[in-house]
């Protein structure tokens, strides 16, 4: 029967020369391999996340080793000063409705906020572009609702 079960899942046809459907423990068999597969493709995600995550230990020191010159030169997300305080904000989102500063970290020095946000061009952050500060969104609904 092992025979019979590995020509099917290879194509070939059955010992009567014609392709023969799977029985009650074939279907069993065919399983086993579908999720003996997706196991296997699984091992090999998480063994490619172990490796990308070592890879991140070189780019983070190159990060942590730039000059102030070269922070300012490439900056990943906003860098300003804070309005009513002598502090750095980092700015890593706007509201897609009104351009509002969303996701805001705040430091004491400016140099930490260009750190932060090389650091996290370093580890691959993408900011998402479709998300709407509460205030914009209560906004737009509520000229929606009066449109309507």
């Amino acid at each position: 029967m092992g025979a019979r079960i590995r020509a099917w899942f290879e194509g070939r046809t059955s010992g009567t020369g014609s392709d023969a459907a799977p029985g009650p423990g074939e279907d069993l068999e065919r399983e086993l391999r579908r999720t003996q597969a997706q196991l296997v493709e699984a091992r090999a995600e998480i063994t490619a996340l172990r490796r990308q995550k070592g890879d991140l230990r070189p780019a983070l020191a190159r990060v942590l080793k730039k000059t102030d010159e070269e922070l300012l030169a490439y900056r990943y997300c906003a860098v300003q000063p804070a309005e009513d305080t002598c502090e750095w904000e980092a700015v890593t989102e706007r509201c897609c409705l009104g351009g509002c500063d969303m996701g805001v970290y705040t430091f004491s020095a400016e140099r930490e906020a260009l750190l932060f946000s090389a650091l996290l061009e370093a580890i691959g952050y993408r900011p998402d572009h479709n998300t709407a500060c509460s205030s914009c969104y209560a906004e737009y609904r509520k000229d929606r609702i009066e449109t309507t």
